[in-house]
């Protein structure tokens, strides 16, 4: 695996999930909304994830 790929590689999932939550919100209706929600929570849900399951205890 690349150096390039393991230090952008999250960031860019990111990107990605934020883009699509974002076009498919303004550009979807019915279940297209509900992708939308999904794909603008998801990096909410990555960062919640990353701090508190995955960050070892430091107690």
């Amino acid at each position: 695996m690349s150096e390039l790929w393991r230090v952008f590689g999250w960031p860019l999932v990111i990107l990605g999930l934020s883009l699509f939550g974002l076009i498919v919100s303004l550009v979807g209706n019915g279940v297209w909304d509900a992708a939308g929600w999904i794909g603008l929570f998801s990096p909410l849900a990555i960062l919640v994830w990353a701090r508190f399951v995955r960050a070892p205890s430091r107690t």
